[in-house]
C-alpha cells in the first residue's frame, strides 16, 4: 500500500468515476494510481481528477499511459503536482451522461468534492504534530512503524527503500543499493 492510500485512502466514487471515463486502477490504464475524485474548476465547472504518482522524474517510466490519457477524449490537461511533482493530477471532463447525476449528488452532498491531496496532507501532518493520540494518528503510525524500524537500523548514509509492502534495508539482497 502506497503511503498516500495508507493516509488517505481511496475516494469511495473513485471506480464509479473511472468507469465512466472507461479507464481502471490498473498500471496499463493510469500508472501508479493513488486516487480519483471530483474538483471544480475556477468557473465551477465539475471535473473528474485522477490522481497518480506518474508525475515528475516517474514520468519517463509512464509515457505510455500519459499519452493514452492525454489522447482521451475527455481529457483537459495533465500537470504535475506542486506539493510534490512525482505525483501527477489528470484533469478530465464530466461525460454529459453524468453530468446531471453527479450535480446532484454535490448539491446533495457537498462534502463529495474532497479537499486537494496536497490540503489533506497538510492537515494531516498537522494533527500528527497537535494530536498525538488521535486514533486515526495511532492507525498511521502503526502502519508506519516497521518503515521507521528499518530507517532506525540502517547505518548512517545507507539506503531503504520502502516498496509497497515490503521494506528493503540495507542488509536485505533486494536492496536497491546492494
Amino acid at each position: 500500500m502506497s503511503l498516500y492510500n495508507l493516509v488517505h485512502g481511496v475516494n469511495s466514487l473513485a471506480g464509479y468515476l473511472l468507469g465512466l471515463l472507461g479507464l481502471s486502477t490498473t498500471a496499463t490504464s493510469t500508472g501508479r494510481f493513488r486516487d480519483c475524485y471530483l474538483q471544480r474548476n475556477p468557473n465551477g465547472v465539475l471535473e473528474i481528477h485522477v490522481f497518480t504518482r506518474n508525475g515528475g522524474g516517474n514520468r519517463p517510466d509512464f509515457v505510455a499511459v500519459t499519452n493514452a490519457l492525454r489522447a482521451h477524449p475527455h481529457l483537459i490537461r495533465d500537470a504535475d503536482e506542486s506539493h510534490d511533482s512525482t505525483y501527477a493530477v489528470y484533469v478530465f471532463g464530466v461525460p454529459m451522461q453524468a453530468l446531471t447525476r453527479l450535480e446532484s449528488l454535490v448539491a446533495a452532498e457537498p462534502t463529495t468534492i474532497p479537499k486537494s491531496p496536497s490540503e489533506r496532507f497538510q492537515e494531516m501532518l498537522t494533527k500528527i504534530q497537535t494530536q498525538p493520540d488521535d486514533p486515526e494518528v495511532q492507525r498511521i503510525k502503526t502502519a508506519l512503524a516497521p518503515t521507521f524500524e528499518a530507517i532506525n537500523k540502517a547505518p548512517p548514509g545507507s539506503v531503504v527503500a520502502v516498496m509497497d509492502d515490503h521494506i528493503k534495508g540495507p542488509d536485505d539482497p533486494g536492496n536497491l543499493e546492494s
